[in-house]
């Protein structure tokens, strides 16, 4: 474990072994915080493919009133990578659940944001008893199909844009993934990030094979029993 005081807050870093795989979780907590209500935020980054640290700078002024817990999924940050026969919605469930049972956490609030969103609406149809709410963000029942998305791109700029979401789908590599970056990334956005978060963006860690292994199963997903 490793104690971090920053802006008012003790951020402590632990490493929760999950059936072999070490899962990095950060708790956070206001310094001025007095009371002892056990009341905890657990928030499941999006993705994937990238860590919890935009979470972690997101809801930081929440530490005066609730532990914010952040983990890396499997496969993400500085958690394990693990296997892809494990990058799947049941097991990063399953996977919380596990950190919420270490942790001792009664019924906290979770919350998850865009893909997180997926995987903390699994865990609460697979561990309903671990729940006390449930926030989602930025997340749908269904995604749109590649080309939809594609097709919006070039209307939006042009077909540059939309060849470059296409070939980073149909042939993921490096020089894609960068072109895809370039040219239709800004278009997720409609202002610059704050400084602070920039830093943070700058120092991400990415795990782009665990995208490239999920993606295919974007179609499949929804949020209703069927989607189990």
């Amino acid at each position: 474990m490793n104690d971090i005081e920053t802006n008012g807050s003790v951020e402590v870093a632990r490493r929760i072994d999950v059936n072999g795989c070490g899962i990095h979780v950060t708790v956070h907590r206001g310094v001025r915080r007095r009371d002892e209500s056990g009341r905890a935020l657990v928030c499941l980054h999006g993705g994937p493919g990238i860590d919890g640290s935009g979470l972690r700078l997101m809801f930081s002024d929440l530490t005066d009133v609730a532990d914010v817990i952040v983990p890396d999924q499997r496969g993400h940050g500085r958690s394990d990578l693990s296997t892809p026969d494990m990058w799947d919605l049941d097991t990063w469930a399953d996977d919380l659940a596990a950190v919420i049972d270490e942790l001792r956490l009664v019924r906290p609030v979770v919350f998850g944001i865009s893909f997180g969103g997926w995987v903390v609406i699994r865990h609460a149809f697979r561990h309903p008893r671990q729940v006390g709410g449930l926030i989602v963000a930025a997340t749908t029942p269904r995604l749109p199909t590649v080309e939809q998305v594609a097709h919006r791109m070039g209307t939006m700029v042009g077909a540059a844009a939309e060849q470059a979401w296409l070939r980073a789908h149909a042939e993921p590599g490096e020089q894609a993934e960068a072109e895809m970056q370039r040219l239709c990334m800004p278009l997720m956005a409609q202002r610059a990030p704050s400084p602070a978060l920039a830093a943070v963006r700058a120092t991400q860690r990415h795990t782009p094979q665990v995208n490239e292994h999920f993606t295919p199963q974007f179609q499949s997903l929804r949020s209703s029993r069927s989607w189990t």
